[in-house]
């Protein structure tokens, strides 16, 4: 059988998170391999997941709108629609701690 890619896939094993913002979900996986316009994630078991969703690499600050092209067991396919973009940090993270919030080692 042979591979019909048009984009050249990087091995990785990196945690990663499926983002559903109007649904407020969020759930682990690991990204096995990424290319420009897709991924290939893991799941801990296999589980039902959105058709469409956000993939979310936060060790490269990265993140792309992506839809399941394929599913077998706890393995997905993703086709990331407009590439990968930088991922913006979320308020709580980009302030300033206050006094009061620094952890005293």
């Amino acid at each position: 059988m042979s591979e019909e890619r048009k984009w050249c896939r990087f091995r990785t094993l990196k945690s990663a998170k499926i983002i559903r913002k109007n649904e407020n979900l969020s759930l682990d996986c690991t990204l096995r391999n990424r290319s420009e316009f897709g991924a290939q994630i893991s799941l801990e078991s296999p589980v039902v997941i959105p058709k469409e969703m956000e993939l979310l690499i936060e060790s490269d600050e990265l993140i792309a709108a992506c839809a399941v092209v394929w599913q077998d067991g706890n393995r997905v396919g993703l086709c990331a629609f407009s590439g990968w973009k930088p991922a913006t940090k979320p308020a709580r993270f980009s302030k300033k701690p206050l006094e009061h919030e620094r952890y005293v080692i």
